[in-house]
């Protein structure tokens, strides 16, 4: 009789409960730092990035997600130009790009438990970046000036939408991979893939 109170009791146990998994017992809050590649598609160059963020889960399935990030890209561009004998030169200029940014995004959990947890999220950002990509601000002397097209400092805002997945150890810290897309106001297309690392209270 108790052997069958028992399977009864296990059967009609929610899933989360039989694995100790229960959603009131897992932590709602975390922070994250987080360094990944980046490619900063407007000016076809690679780079890196780094973000920190702090996330809280305020529903079952939803979250939200304030995060500061910074992104640094360099390339080379072709330069032709004629000297002063006539004579075409061809040559190349590196570049930088680097920019700051910070934003808010609201997640979507596909899958969440002790261990695992995957997420999608969408979001705003607000972001400052300064460039010296001769395509943009043009060359100066002694290259023939090509034109100011946009200016080397700007401010932009933008969309955001991620991809990532987390896994959990030791109860509270955990490892993460995320795919990152965004795109702003200024036409500036960044995909980043980073890995990072946090805590969760």
């Amino acid at each position: 009789m108790r052997k069958l109170c028992l399977y009864i009791s296990i059967l009609t146990m929610p899933l989360g409960e039989l694995f100790g998994q229960t959603d009131n017992e897992l932590l709602k809050n975390s922070m994250q730092v987080s360094l990944g590649s980046s490619k900063h598609g407007t000016d076809n160059a690679i780079g890196i990035a780094f973000t920190a963020e702090y996330s809280n889960q305020f529903h079952k399935k939803l979250s939200y997600t304030a995060f500061m990030s910074a992104t640094m890209h360099d390339g080379l561009n072709d330069v032709n130009y004629f000297n002063s004998n006539g004579t075409l030169i061809e040559g190349k200029v590196n570049f930088t790009t680097a920019g700051m940014q910070a934003g808010l995004a609201l997640g979507y959990s596909f899958y969440r438990n002790k261990r695992h947890h995957v997420q999608s999220s969408i979001g705003a950002l607000f972001r400052y970046q300064s460039t010296s990509n001769p395509e943009i601000v043009g060359i100066a002397m002694p290259f023939p000036y090509t034109g100011l097209n946009f200016p080397a400092r700007s401010l932009a805002f933008g969309g955001v939408a991620a991809l990532s997945y987390e896994y959990t150890f030791l109860s509270d810290l955990f490892l993460a991979a995320r795919g990152w897309l965004q795109y702003d106001s200024n036409e500036d297309a960044l995909n980043i893939f980073s890995i990072g690392f946090g805590r969760r209270f």
